[in-house]
């Protein structure tokens, strides 16, 4: 069942990425953005970390929390959609870029009340990535 909020409503959620060896990854220090949009709908909300500049994000105790702010997304199920650059020196550009498309966020925006969008967590498993290759804070790729 998904949890209902009003599409007029902000909203906040933790942004919990899992790595393949199924361990928590906490704050990520690469590049990464996160797409939502209503299902089949054209519009879009971001959240990304690039370069070292958060946008509708920020580290909160070395968790991602995300912050949905005056978007008025059309009424239905919640997608997202994420990518990632993991630094890799396989790649000419020094990176692996991951995408994971159509994700359930397990919301559905709606037009009456909706529910309390407290303690929301969005979990994302990430495939070629360990807690032991993320990046130290400074040696995001550019």
């Amino acid at each position: 069942m998904n949890r209902e909020i009003n599409n007029k409503s902000d909203f906040d959620f933790v942004l919990r990425l899992i790595g393949s060896d199924g361990q928590p990854l906490g704050w990520v220090d690469a590049n990464w953005e996160l797409t939502l949009r209503t299902e089949g709908k054209s519009f879009d909300y971001r959240a990304a970390f690039a370069y070292g500049e958060m946008r509708n994000c920020r580290n909160v105790d070395g968790e991602i929390l995300v912050a949905v702010d005056r978007h008025e997304f059309p009424v239905g199920l919640l997608k997202a959609d994420f990518g990632i650059d993991i630094p890799d020196d396989n790649f000419p550009d020094g990176s692996r870029h991951v995408q994971i498309s159509g994700i359930d966020t397990g919301l559905e925006m709606v037009t009456d009340r909706g529910q309390a969008a407290k303690g929301i967590v969005l979990t994302i498993n990430v495939p070629y990535l360990t807690k032991a290759e993320t990046p130290e804070e400074g040696n995001t790729p550019t």
